[in-house]
């Protein structure tokens, strides 16, 4: 043994004196399975061996041997020595490998450790018993060999006490010190030890792993909560979302955010190839498949023309992208889209362009090529539905409700630009033989042009010709395949309107639900609950959804909501909605604003609104209603002007049903053809009738086909009024049928007494006057 080791004390000192001491565990990897695939006598050569070489060790390193097995337990003064022990060993178990040319390299692992141990030596017996010479305990022991399981093949590892030590005597290595590598692995919690330790290595380049030890049952990392793997996978998660949060953040952010049913704009379709077909048609084309959509609202171009009217602009200006914003931002649209038709490379390029109204920047642009004139209304189809995959339609809504045009309207060009100028037409001349023709232009062209057929049928139905309104409308259906379903939908609905008036209603529901937006429609519904059912609150309420900006028919819709309320005596709301609606521009209509001021006793007012309308501009003999102009009957009958001295006229009747529900004279009760069964008349006013009020007490029930406010006509006879015609005579076979607000009956008839039966016996009382 070297002369640097100092002697152990005495046995009475032991329990007393505990010694600081550098601790080294080694151990040889794989050794059972070394020994093996050598054999016994081959292992046992190997091991003398390494006997040798560990005994020449210790020598060197002064280092003493506790224990033995396919590992060493060996004790050293300062950790230095120890380390230089376990570096050589390393280094001289691989040469040995080489020399006895194994194929199995010869690898050590170690822990070094300084701590407190308690040394004593056995008795001589016991040494010859086979005991050890010299027993060392302590936490220092167990601690070494955590470190020295947990290190990897080729692996020293240190504890944080002998880290430092060994590492500031390192130059006693030589050159070879300053080579070393010294790493540090944190704090490591070991079986058995109470406290978490610091695990440091060292070794040479080329020999040792310097990579971080494995996890093992008995050692294990501290980690601080934030770096736990559950804790990591949160922050990864974290550091993700928001790694994805500032991408999205940094990326620019379209212009618009497009929501469901929100509006466009469409602008004027610029034609840059200088085929004039294209103008109108193509344009027209763009509306009729961009319209199809239930996620996309297009604003009308009736719309469009009434604000640029509001705008004081000539109704021709083109709608570029500086007046189509404006337009938008007026409207509440979205977004203004401009369409163009253009010829690159030979080949025709529809393209379209969404604007930003607030910037009047591009945000997206889409295009389709194809081949020749041919090929614009596929082109069209195609960018349509780019633009609402765009605008966030989902990919399978626009695949189910885009018909291609050919389809819904027409695949020929011609027949297209005609149908498109008798559109525009119909809006800005109201010319009725003009549009006419050029709606059977179009059908002459394509004689299976369903569209235009429904299209001549709103002109019809706008100009009170219901029986051919009917007519092109079953000419449209019986061509199913060439309309679209909201088309087809509303085509039957309008069917229905005269024709099944129940089913009106159901079919009504229905359409919006699927179009919730289609103001006209919730216009006419209105007006329907009113004629056809006449239920005031309900008219109301359909009337109230249709007053929207985007609405070209609003302030049409204000007035019939003025009617609505004051047919439920609410004077003073109605009386707000007829003032918006003739400030909005309606002047269509005034005979309800003006009765509106007669009920009130305001007679010098009510002449004034009534004269500041369209059908009261000749006097108080033009009546109209409450959606249209007088009509050619009323036009040609004569007015009932004022005597100089006479009275203002009283309201007319007050009529209420047999359980006693009164309703004011606004509100027709018995004046439509299909009365309230057990209506009745208790006071009969007349109006032009110089005398007061003439009770008609006789009168008791009113027929299904009698109204309280009947006109007379002969058998056979049209709407014209008899107010010229005497009335003298039994009347059975005259028929009392619908009074019109802007119907002029001069004399009206009444049985002169008892119950109404409909006899031809029946006595008739003379005819006044009202």
């Amino acid at each position: 043994m070297s002369s640097g080791w100092t002697e152990p004390p005495a046995m009475d000192q032991v329990a007393n004196a505990p010694q600081i001491r550098t601790l080294l565990l080694t151990d040889l990897v794989d050794s059972t399975q070394l020994v093996e695939r050598l054999g016994d006598a081959p292992a046992a050569a190997l091991f003398r061996a390494h006997d040798r070489l560990v005994l020449e060790l210790q020598q060197r390193w002064r280092g003493r041997l506790i224990d033995r097995s396919d590992g060493l337990l060996l004790l050293f003064e300062r950790p230095i020595d120890g380390l230089g022990f376990a570096l050589d060993y390393a280094r001289e178990l691989r040469d040995l490998g080489r020399q006895m040319q194994l194929k199995q390299l010869l690898q050590m692992r170690a822990g070094l450790h300084v701590g407190e141990v308690l040394l004593w030596e056995n008795s001589p017996d016991a040494v010859r018993m086979g005991a050890k010479p010299l027993e060392v305990e302590g936490l220092a022991k167990p601690l070494a060999g955590r470190l020295m399981a947990l290190a990897r093949p080729g692996q020293i590892l240190l504890s944080a006490t002998a880290e430092p030590l060994a590492h500031r005597a390192a130059r006693e290595l030589g050159e070879r010190g300053e080579l070393l590598v010294w790493k540090s692995y944190g704090r490591w919690r070991f079986k058995g030890v109470p406290e978490a330790q610091e695990v440091h290595e060292v070794g040479e380049p080329g020999l040792a792993a310097l990579r971080m030890p494995a996890h093992t049952p008995k050692a294990w990392r501290d980690l601080p909560l934030w770096r736990r793997p559950v804790a990591l996978a949160a922050e990864a998660l974290l550091v993700a979302g928001m790694a994805i949060g500032a991408w999205f953040l940094t990326q620019p952010k379209p212009a618009i955010a497009f929501n469901e049913r929100d509006w466009v704009v469409v602008g004027d379709l610029r034609n840059l190839t200088g085929d004039p077909r294209l103008d109108d048609a193509l344009e027209q084309a763009f509306r009729i498949s961009l319209e199809q959509s239930r996620y996309v609202n297009v604003l009308s171009d009736l719309k469009v023309r009434d604000t640029l009217q509001r705008m004081q602009r000539k109704p021709d200006v083109q709608v570029d992208r500086m007046l189509g914003s404006e337009i938008a931002l007026r409207d509440g649209a979205r977004a203004l889209l401009l369409p163009t038709v253009s010829e690159v490379g030979g080949r025709l390029r529809v393209s379209a362009e969404v604007i930003d109204p607030h910037t009047q920047t591009t945000v997206y642009a889409v295009s389709a090529d194809g081949k020749g004139v041919e090929s614009a209304l596929a082109s069209i189809d195609d960018v349509t539905d780019q633009l609402r995959g765009k605008l966030g339609e989902a990919l399978q809504n626009v695949q189910k409700t885009s018909v291609p045009l050919p389809n819904v309207a027409t695949p020929s060009l011609d027949a297209l630009k005609a149908f498109a100028v008798a559109r525009r037409l119909a809006v800005t001349t109201a010319d009725r033989e003009q549009v006419l023709g050029l709606y059977r232009r179009a059908l002459q062209l394509d004689p299976d042009f369903a569209l235009a057929h429904a299209d001549m049928a709103r002109l019809y139905a706008s100009l009170g010709e219901v029986a051919n309104a009917r007519d092109e409308w079953r000419k449209a259906l019986a061509i199913p395949q060439r309309l679209s379903p909201q088309e087809h939908q509303m085509v039957e609905l309008m069917l229905m309107q005269y024709d099944n008036p129940q089913a009106y209603f159901r079919k009504a529901e229905e359409y919006l639900a699927l179009y919730p937006d289609d103001y006209q429609t919730i216009g006419r519904l209105s007006s329907n609950l009113w004629h056809q059912r006449n239920d005031f609150r309900a008219a109301e309420a359909m009337a109230r959804r249709a007053i929207r900006p985007q609405n070209e028919r609003s302030a049409v819709v204000r007035y019939s909501l003025g009617i609505m309320l004051f047919g439920q005596e609410r004077y003073d709301a109605a009386l707000e909605q007829f003032r918006l609606a003739r400030g909005s521009g309606f002047t269509g209509a005034g005979e309800f604003y003006a009765l509106l001021y007669e009920a009130r006793g305001q007679h010098a007012e009510a002449d004034k609104v009534h004269r500041a309308s369209t059908a009261g501009r000749d006097g108080w003999g033009a009546r109209s209603g409450p959606s249209s102009g007088s009509t050619a009957a009323s036009r040609r009958a004569p007015l009932l002007t004022r005597a100089p001295g006479r009275r203002r006229p009283k309201p007319m009747a007050t009529c209420w049903s047999s359980c006693g529900r009164t309703r004011p004279w606004p509100a027709w009760p018995c004046s439509r053809a299909r009365a309230m069964p057990g209506a009745r008349c208790s006071r009969w006013r007349r109006w032009w009738k110089p005398r007061g009020p003439r009770r008609i007490s006789s009168i008791r029930r009113c027929p299904p086909s009698y109204a309280c406010m009947p006109a007379c006509w002969p058998p056979g006879a049209t709407t014209v009024p008899v107010s010229r015609r005497p009335c003298a005579g039994p009347k059975a076979a005259a028929r009392c049928a619908i009074i019109r607000p802007w119907v002029n009956c001069g004399r009206c008839c009444w049985p002169s007494r008892s119950v109404w039966t409909g006899s031809p016996r029946a006595r008739w009382r003379g005819c006044s006057r009202w």
